[in-house]
């Protein structure tokens, strides 16, 4: 399974368009602007005037992000009056397709997709010729010519690499007595998904711009064993250190939790656990550690809640099915016309998160949501963050 990682959403205070003004779902095109926030909660609007929707999530497999989607989803299910359910092929594609016809014939209103990448153009297939509405969820759906086959909701994945890298190297310079050639970085890619590795991409311009040895950038590939597991970041990471004597000190930059998390392990395994830090684009394994007391080299992650990643998401598929958008219309100011996109790629933000700073963040999602998530009310300051993105300028081209 080839995913891609998290977070961010926003709130309207707009009500949407009028039903007199609005496409029925399914069609494509039409004559009325869409408002920029229809496809996020809207706390003003009456969900309730709607049909109740009967939506299911469907995930290739079983996971800690997946399930995070699940609550998320069900969650703004509550507050949309959504009939919301889940379901997992557990690694099976073909029982994946087909369950998809099943709940077609049990009339289901939206899908929500967490989709093997390598199916997407079958999936993307059958459900538009079924005629119902549908997100995608983790990864970017791509047709069979790779382009862009729905709009997506997520984030800038090379950003990821420049945001991981240019924080451990920060932390190596604060920490840190160390020559350039001395210091590695350890970038744990998944070349098999263009998505995931554009982190490597940006990681490596970063890792060079700050002046260290080319030869010191060293890349494992999760795409030659397939484990997305902490015994499959261990496997990737301890020959790599034990491979390059070299380097005294390592920066590790994990395209996932459990990359990020065997890597912590093989450091320690390896005697070099005060000389390497640790980062990941996710966070929610991370977050587990800390709650229960845990520490080790792995010291932060690009993180945004995925309470917060599920709104646009969630909604988007809402105004799908209550028509309010179309596929071709949603998130219009994310439409990247200056390379002619037929559908919007939303960048979501992320904040680097510590074990001093992430309780913080946290409650700051629940005030933000409304929906009580995090335990750690009485630790709540008050502090504010980002909740939407802004477009390049270059978009509107």
């Amino acid at each position: 399974m080839v995913f891609s990682l998290f977070a961010c959403g926003g709130q309207s205070t707009t009500t949407p368009p009028d039903d007199d003004a609005s496409t029925p779902a399914g069609e494509s095109g039409t004559s009325t602007p869409v408002d920029s926030n229809v496809g996020f909660y809207d706390p003003n609007y009456d969900y309730s005037q709607n049909p109740t929707y009967d939506v299911v999530y469907m995930m290739s497999a079983t996971g800690v992000l997946y399930d995070q989607f699940d609550h998320a989803f069900a969650e703004w299910a509550k507050k949309a009056n959504v009939n919301y359910s889940s379901f997992s092929a557990n690694g099976d594609n073909d029982l994946f397709v087909t369950t998809i016809e099943t709940y077609a014939a049990q009339g289901i209103d939206g899908f929500l997709f967490d989709a093997d990448n390598t199916i997407y153009p079958r999936v993307a297939e059958v459900v538009n010729d079924l005629g119902i509405p549908w997100m995608s969820c983790m990864a970017e759906p791509l047709d069979d010519e790779g382009n862009r086959a729905h709009p997506v909701v997520g984030f800038d994945h090379y950003q990821f690499g420049v945001d991981m890298a240019t924080w451990t190297i920060d932390y190596a310079a604060q920490h840190w007595d160390a020559k350039p050639e001395e210091i590695g970085m350890l970038s744990m890619d998944f070349s098999l998904s263009p998505q995931i590795h554009q982190r490597t991409e940006g990681a490596y311009d970063t890792f060079i711009a700050a002046g260290f040895p080319e030869e010191n950038f060293i890349v494992v590939d999760g795409a030659t064993s397939g484990l997305f597991t902490a015994e499959g970041g261990f496997n990737l990471a301890q020959p790599a250190f034990a491979a390059n004597p070299q380097i005294k000190y390592w920066l590790v930059t994990a395209c996932m939790d459990d990359y990020a998390d065997g890597a912590a392990r093989a450091a320690e395994q390896a005697g070099i656990a005060d000389r390497c830090v640790a980062t990941t684009c996710g966070g929610s394994a991370l977050i587990n550690h800390w709650d229960a007391g845990e520490e080790s080299c792995w010291k932060s992650a690009v993180y945004s809640a995925q309470i917060l990643f599920g709104e646009g998401i969630f909604f988007a598929l809402y105004a799908f099915m209550s028509g309010q958008a179309t596929p071709e219309t949603i998130f219009p100011e994310w439409i990247d016309h200056s390379t002619g996109q037929k559908y919007a790629y939303v960048n979501l933000p992320t904040f680097i998160i510590e074990k001093d700073t992430y309780k913080e963040y946290m409650e700051w999602v629940d005030a933000y949501t409304g929906i009580n998530i995090s335990p750690y009310d009485s630790e709540y300051k008050g502090t504010q963050f980002d909740a939407k993105g802004t477009p390049p300028a270059n978009y509107a081209a």
